[in-house]
């Protein structure tokens, strides 16, 4: 489940605002939305957001250059992975997660 919240993360966040994984460490704005993004799937999924913020974090850095495969395939017009990543995160939250809504939104939009 650690990698399905930093791809819940990182690739939503990336393809919707085209831009390299590190984006979401150098953009305050971006920043905020990923920690609360984080929040919100770390609690449906029943995780410490703190200890998988830290590892959104983790990843973000060392593939900071890199483009998510989200961002790639929504650049190439192919289907993502969306509805195993966040579709998932939707079907077991508890409670409202209205960032997962968006981000799922927003990428099966670009789809």
């Amino acid at each position: 489940l650690d990698k399905l919240i930093i791809n819940g993360v990182i690739n939503p966040i990336t393809a919707v605002h085209q831009i390299k994984n590190g984006g979401i460490l150098t953009n305050s704005y971006l920043n905020e939305i990923a920690f609360d993004l984080t929040k919100e799937i770390a609690q449906a999924l029943s995780m410490d957001p703190d200890k998988q913020w830290a590892r959104v974090q983790e990843i973000a850095e060392r593939t900071k250059g890199n483009d998510s495969s989200m961002k790639v395939d929504v650049e190439l017009g192919r289907r993502t992975e969306i509805d195993g990543i966040l579709g998932y995160v939707q079907k077991h939250a508890a409670t409202p997660a209205p960032l997962v809504e968006y981000y799922y939104q927003s990428i099966k939009a670009l789809e």
